[in-house]
């Protein structure tokens, strides 16, 4: 953990007529130490002296989907203990470990049959959902957040999502068959609209 700085004296270029003690002295060995962010690339430097307490880097990392846990020695599993004295006698890279996050996704059918709300880890796969509503079609989902359109997403995302169904009115038509009487044309109208009923048919005799 130290560094050679010189001797006390100089070495002589030819042996002299007398007994010599020549001292080595040392300083402390400054230590480099990089910190990587999850990409593997340098997020910061600092620098570490042998059998003196090190601190961490005031900053942490941050990946999308996850919150930051704990440093570890690169190339293994090992955490960190920053309130230890370090004897350090290399130069360290340090790599972030992070936990996943779980989010969830919640429905709200706007009348129709309900969903249950899903929950899941960023990246994960989300569940499959089939909107019904009588007398509908689902059209889209939007973000209640904003308002806007917004598609189901195949993967859990980095935020939890509370998601409006959007439906379009479904048309139906009555038709009338009259059995030889005068004709009635059919009714064409939107699912649940009000029915004017028409005339009553005829039929000769």
């Amino acid at each position: 953990g130290k560094e050679f700085e010189g001797w006390n004296q100089e070495i002589p270029a030819t042996m002299p007529a007398m007994d010599l003690t020549i001292t080595a002295n040392y300083g402390d060995y400054i230590y480099n130490i990089v910190w990587l962010d999850d990409k593997g690339n340098e997020f910061g430097k600092t620098t570490a002296i042998y059998g003196r307490t090190f601190h961490k880097l005031e900053k942490t990392p941050v990946k999308i989907g996850h919150t930051f846990k704990t440093w570890l020695y690169k190339g293994g599993s090992d955490e960190v203990d920053f309130t230890a004295s370090y004897a350090f006698v290399r130069d360290t890279v340090f790599v972030p470990d992070f936990t996943v996050n779980r989010y969830t996704i919640t429905f709200d059918t706007d009348g129709g049959e309900p969903i249950a709300p899903i929950s899941g880890d960023y990246g994960a796969p989300t569940a499959t959902v089939s909107p019904v509503k009588v007398g509908y079609t689902f059209s889209h989902w939007i973000d209640l957040s904003d308002n806007l359109k917004i598609e189901y997403p195949a993967t859990f995302p980095a935020e939890d999502l509370n998601l409006k169904a959007v439906w379009t009115v479904n048309q139906y038509t009555i038709t009338f068959d009259t059995d030889g009487g005068t004709e009635i044309a059919p009714m064409t109208q939107a699912y649940n609209s009000e029915i004017v009923a028409p005339e009553n048919p005829t039929k000769v005799g």
